[in-house]
């Protein structure tokens, strides 16, 4: 059964509650111990790199939703398991955990901030953005830092779900270009792969594929017209995802002012179909 759920960036002060167990799901809803789990929570991008002690970490994460975090995650071809390494994200985990926070992992970036996907293709030898998702070498590296990284976490609760891709697209921001050859069906079977690469060896949680959710049913309109590979819904019939996240950015993808609300509500009503038709 799949769920759905919005992206937002958001900062909220909430009852606390225990967290404790892992993030199921029921039909097109999440659930904690067998009752609903609702999620507000914060793109907390700068945490995996943070260099705060404890207490600061403590602090921050009391501020927070007591309910969802995303985090981003940027791995390479060796990946670093020491104090300076993924001991920082053992601080983050431990902070979120004292705080009553569930997390929500991106493995990489698509664009070229804190590294991005970009940085597997430049060290490995290849040429365009999009060999990411076919390059065998490249797949490779990528699934033994997902390996080391989801083995390290596989039993800890404080985790909600693994994202492939923070906005994966055949396109990114850095020096290298699609080929030309990256389409809906690329990222769909790559997601495929990895989505079922991950639960091999976890399947304590939930996986998603961590794009903007964009749909392929109208190709006069971009954010319908399966732009830069992604299909929302060919993601989300996939077995091994089981969540779809969708965001929202209308002045970005040119929506004019007069009509950012009407569209915003279609794009929330489009999607929630979307992910009822996959339950």
């Amino acid at each position: 059964m799949k769920v759905f759920a919005t992206a937002a960036a958001l900062f909220a002060s909430l009852t606390p509650y225990a967290t404790a167990g892992y993030v199921t799901m029921s039909g097109t809803n999440f659930e904690l111990n067998g009752k609903p789990f609702y999620v507000f929570g914060t793109n907390a991008y700068w945490a995996s790199e943070t260099t705060l002690s404890k207490t600061g970490l403590a602090t921050i994460f009391n501020t927070m939703a007591k309910n969802d975090l995303t985090l981003w995650e940027n791995g390479k071809a060796t990946v670093n398991t020491g104090d300076n390494g993924l001991g920082y994200f053992d601080l983050v985990v431990a902070a979120a955990k004292a705080a009553g926070v569930k997390l929500v992992v991106p493995f990489v970036n698509n664009w070229s901030d804190y590294g991005g996907l970009g940085v597997y293709v430049q060290q490995l030898g290849g040429k365009y953005h999009d060999d990411f998702y076919t390059d065998e070498k490249i797949k490779a590296a990528y699934k033994n830092f997902i390996k080391t990284f989801v083995q390290r976490y596989a039993g800890e609760e404080t985790i909600m779900a693994w994202q492939l891709c923070n906005e994966c697209r055949c396109t990114g921001s850095g020096t290298l270009k699609e080929s030309g050859n990256c389409n809906a069906t690329t990222l769909t079977d790559w997601m495929a792969e990895m989505s079922s690469y991950i639960k091999s060896l976890d399947s304590n949680h939930l996986v998603a594929s961590g794009s903007e959710g964009f749909l392929n049913t109208d190709k006069s309109v971009y954010v319908y017209s399966g732009p830069s590979g992604v299909d929302f819904d060919a993601n989300l019939s996939i077995d091994s995802i089981d969540y779809g996240a969708y965001q929202a950015y209308p002045d970005t993808w040119g929506v004019a002012t007069s009509e950012a609300k009407s569209w915003g509500v279609k794009w929330i009503e489009d999607h929630v179909a979307s992910g009822k038709k996959a339950a």
